[in-house]
């Protein structure tokens, strides 16, 4: 089976340096419906090349083959059937052989059902899918750390499983962690599309005078259509992650500006700009461009090992061929950039383009520069020799902050010249009105950028608000818009939830059984701590130590807390024994519609008190909210867009 798998794997490999070659030197094929054959098949036969190498991972995982170095690395005895299909994607060698397989079948998708449509531009496109799937095949089996087939062996080559494996790391034993990286995944992946058409019509003559306005229109809406599946499954990917976050990690936050959070924003962030700012051919190139080797840049960072980050693989090998394909995207867009010839109508569109959208577009230019610049800081020092620290949350809040709510102000001005502009004001003064009464009775803001920011992203969730039903006054088509409009308003309410940390209030407390904690109003009456062993399946046991916690509103007790500290044994297979355990806590939360009362416990100090912290943080349910409506309505507007033909530019 090991065999078989590494078989696969350099079958993909000699059939993509194969496919180039005869790419390479075939020309002006005289019959490109049996080229697009060939490809078709091509493409084909390596997309199941690489799902029967998946099949034969998932297989060795779900059946806990401790041959495999892989499933031993990632899988033991106890975890339960769930987590081990998790485990398919939990690792460095997983995960990238989930990315080559759906990339692999991307590429024959479009094969199959776009590319007939144009003929002009296969070559190129095929050209594209044939690198890419020969970057991904030898990464697979020419680095260690991404070969998912090693397995152990005697001294005579003799295959010899372990006792029992290490198991999935803990702090991934969460619902959120189960689908959130092959959600995020296929946003990474997807940019393919959009990033080979682009390119291949840039190269085969697109935005130049060499080819047709309809099919030049049918390609940007293809395009369109892939760019906003991506930024769908991008976003929703990392807002499962921002949940898992504060569910998890004990922190009492959803984003910290970590690289590997960061890497994240790059792609989503480009793929919105191209979304919103497509007026000028340029525009459009630059940031289709931008969004893809943003993805690259992104899992270059995740797998190279250059940034230490709780989302981030170990120290890997696969930093040289990430920075080799890195450079070829670059020179493909430079040359692209270079040869690029305006069309007549695209500086009829510079000339007659807004100044806000100018405005947005370098802004959404310098948020890009500060996330690469701020996740690539900490590894500037490694190439001088010298360790130099991640850049601070604050650092990052200091620019970004603004930049968020002069979007914010510019979008509110922006629609002002798209509706009556007696709704506009009186949509905006009750925006106001509601925000100003919100922190009347419950803010706690000053006028610091981080505050500000908070302020300018309520004002533009009331104004969202009061404009959707507004729809039904206002001329046109109501239900595209009406969606668009529910889309940014569930945006900026998980804005307006992330913000809202910026007024979050902590304290670290040290407490006896029976002493009571007054925090912002409420009192949390301490009871005993339990414990014992308990269990995720029959056999997955780890020690639980719970303090158990009454809260009270006045006289009244509004709820009970049960924050918990989980040691979970950790076995080496090349020890063949429990070596060390994993601690992780488990807080709990009292949830609010205008705040949350999140308890961590941590464990007792030297003079036998329980130590717990306490955080008061403004408005994050509202990231719930906003996360189910972009998720809702962002699926609904990707099935109408994903309609044949159907024009949403």
């Amino acid at each position: 089976m090991f065999f078989a798998g590494s078989l696969l794997n350099i079958f993909v490999l000699g059939t993509s340096a194969g496919f180039l070659f005869w790419i390479s030197i075939r020309g002006k094929d005289s019959d490109p419906s049996a080229f697009l054959h060939r490809i078709q098949w091509g493409l084909g036969i390596q997309s199941v090349a690489m799902v029967l190498s998946l099949l034969i991972i998932l297989y060795q995982s779900v059946f806990r083959d401790f041959s495999s170095v892989y499933v031993a690395e990632n899988v033991n005895l106890s975890l339960p059937l769930f987590y081990r299909i998790t485990a398919l994607w939990g690792a460095q060698a997983g995960s990238l052989a989930v990315w080559a397989t759906v990339s692999l079948l991307f590429s024959w998708y479009v094969a199959r059902a776009i590319l007939p449509r144009f003929a002009g531009i296969s070559q190129p496109v095929a050209t594209i899918f044939f690198i890419s799937s020969l970057f991904y095949a030898i990464i697979l089996g020419f680095s260690g750390e991404s070969d998912p087939f090693r397995f152990f062996a005697d001294t005579s080559g003799k295959i010899v499983p372990v006792p029992d494996g290490r198991g999935l790391n803990p702090l991934l034993h969460h619902w959120a962690m189960i689908i959130h990286p092959p959600i995020l995944y296929l946003g990474y992946i997807a940019l393919i599309v959009p990033y080979a058409l682009g390119s291949a019509a840039g190269l085969s003559g697109e935005w130049t005078k060499e080819m047709p306005p309809e099919t030049i229109k049918e390609i940007k809406q293809e395009i369109k259509k892939w760019m906003w599946f991506s930024v769908y499954f991008l976003g929703s990917g990392i807002l499962l992650g921002a949940l898992w976050s504060y569910d998890e990690l004990g922190w009492g936050g959803f984003w910290s500006w970590d690289p590997v959070e960061n890497a994240s924003l790059l792609p989503f962030l480009a793929g919105v700009a191209y979304l919103h700012l497509p007026e000028r051919a340029g525009v459009r190139l630059f940031w289709l461009h931008t969004a893809y080797i943003g993805s690259i840049l992104g899992i270059f960072l995740t797998r190279s090992g250059l940034v230490t980050s709780v989302h981030a693989f170990g120290g890997s090998e696969l930093g040289f061929f990430f920075v080799l394909y890195l450079v070829f995207l670059l020179g493909v867009s430079g040359y692209l950039f270079l040869r690029r010839k305006a069309r007549p109508d695209s500086m009829a569109e510079q000339k007659n383009s807004s100044q806000i959208l100018f405005l947005l577009r370098g802004i959404f230019l310098l948020m890009f520069v500060i996330l690469v610049w701020g996740s690539l800081f900490p590894s500037m020092g490694k190439l001088y020799g010298k360790e130099m620290s991640s850049l601070t949350e604050s650092w990052f809040n200091r620019w970004m902050s603004p930049l968020g709510a002069a979007t914010a102000v510019l979008l509110l001005v922006y629609d002002a010249g798209k509706i009556r502009k007696h709704i506009f004001w009186a949509m905006l003064f009750g925006a106001i009105f509601f925000t100003g009464t919100y922190r009347f009775f419950h803010g706690r803001y000053g006028f610091l950028p981080n505050e500000i920011f908070l302020m300018v992203i309520l004002v533009s969730v009331f104004y969202l608000t009061l404009k959707i039903p507004a729809h039904f006054f206002l001329p046109g088509k109501i239900p595209s818009r009406l969606l668009t409009d529910i889309i940014h308003l569930s945006m900026v309410v998980v804005l307006a939830g992330l913000g809202g940390k910026v007024a979050s209030v902590e304290k670290s407390h040290s407490v006896r059984t029976g002493e009571i904690i007054s925090f912002e109003g409420k009192n949390f009456l301490i009871g005993k701590m339990s414990e014992s062993r308990k269990s995720e399946n029959v056999n997955s046991l780890f020690e639980s130590y719970t303090l158990d916690m009454e809260v009270y509103s006045g006289n009244q007790k509004s709820a009970g807390l049960h924050p918990e500290i989980r040691i979970y044994p950790m076995y080496s297979y090349r020890e063949n024994r429990f070596d060390h355990s994993q601690r992780t806590t488990e807080p709990d939360v009292l949830r609010g519609i205008l705040a949350d009362d999140y308890v961590q416990f941590n464990g007792m100090n030297d003079h036998g008190e329980y130590v717990i912290n306490i955080i008061r943080n403004d408005l994050a349910v509202w990231v719930w909210f906003g996360f189910l409506g972009f998720v809702l309505s962002g699926a609904v507007f990707l099935l109408q867009v994903w309609e044949k033909n159907k024009d949403w530019s």
